[in-house]
């Protein structure tokens, strides 16, 4: 019989990867160990459970099998970060710098998740993805789209209830396009760590748009069910750790910003405009298959 619609799109994506992207090796893996919250959060801690006022730990899913599962909300950029990392533009460059961009081509068709963070604002859609790169920042995230691999939803946690201005992430690793992009075993524990050993290497990570260079720790506390699977998409068992994430610039602070560092950054925006605008149009329309 003749293949389906969505046999053609994987097809037509497949032939159209980009040859020659950096592979890097195997994402950094952590082995922390984590703490259970015996009081309240408050500002001062850097960010504020959710839990507390009506918010949940999980992101609400769209389409789920059966319907209302989410997915884990794994990491927390703190508060306590340095101010140039808790801007919308700040986050973005740190992200970079640990190796996650933007969607493939700004390219995409899945169904945004929602999260509520207890801050006041309800239940809001993720502000952005962002994947692994594979070592390169313009097109190295169609990679992944193709390969599979770590991705992270964000939301800002800023409302008049619980106005803390961290950022929370659900962080997962994923299957390659043939499968949809499902998350493989244990991948939202897997994703979450290999994003602490790619974020916390001792030298500090580099942005490769305004280079500069970030210092991360981290410190792993217990807010979801230990060992469950429940409320979970996909059924996937996590071990309830949440990776809190406080960050300091060493370097190239946006109140010291260099002419160097604008021009990198400019060079790079004009290198995806060019690309984006050279790409082939069934790029696009076989980026219609679902991401999840």
């Amino acid at each position: 019989m003749p293949p389906s619609r969505s046999q053609s799109r994987l097809h037509s994506l497949a032939s159209l990867a980009v040859v020659g992207v950096l592979s890097l090796a195997p994402l950094a893996r952590a082995s922390p160990a984590a703490q259970t919250p015996t009081k309240r959060l408050t500002e001062t801690d850097g960010f504020y459970n959710p839990a507390d006022n009506g918010g949940s730990w999980l992101t609400i899913a769209q389409d789920t099998y059966p319907a209302g599962l989410g997915e884990p909300i794994n990491g927390v950029l703190s508060a306590n970060s340095d101010a140039d990392v808790l801007s919308y533009a700040g986050f973005q460059d740190w992200a970079e710098s640990v190796g996650y961009s933007g969607q493939c081509l700004g390219q995409s068709s899945g169904n945004p998740q929602a999260a509520n963070l207890g801050d006041g604002h309800g239940v809001l859609n993720q502000t952005a993805l962002l994947r692994w790169n594979y070592g390169d920042p313009a097109l190295g995230t169609c990679t992944e789209t193709i390969k599979g691999g770590s991705h992270f939803r964000y939301w800002t946690q800023n409302g008049t209830a619980a106005n803390s201005g961290a950022y929370f992430m659900a962080i997962s690793y994923e299957k390659n396009l043939t499968f949809q992009h499902d998350i493989i075993p244990d991948g939202y524990d897997v994703g979450r760590n290999e994003f602490i050993g790619n974020a916390t290497v001792a030298a500090g990570t580099t942005s490769p748009l305004t280079g500069k260079i970030y210092h991360a720790t981290s410190e792993m506390m217990t807010f979801l069910p230990v060992n469950s699977s429940t409320g979970i998409n996909h059924g996937i068992t996590t071990d309830g750790q949440v990776a809190i994430f406080t960050v300091k610039v060493s370097a190239g602070t946006s109140t010291a910003a260099t002419a160097s560092s604008t021009s990198k950054s400019t060079a790079s925006t004009d290198r995806r405009s060019g690309l984006a605008g050279l790409a082939v149009l069934g790029l696009a329309m076989s980026l219609a298959v679902v991401i999840v």
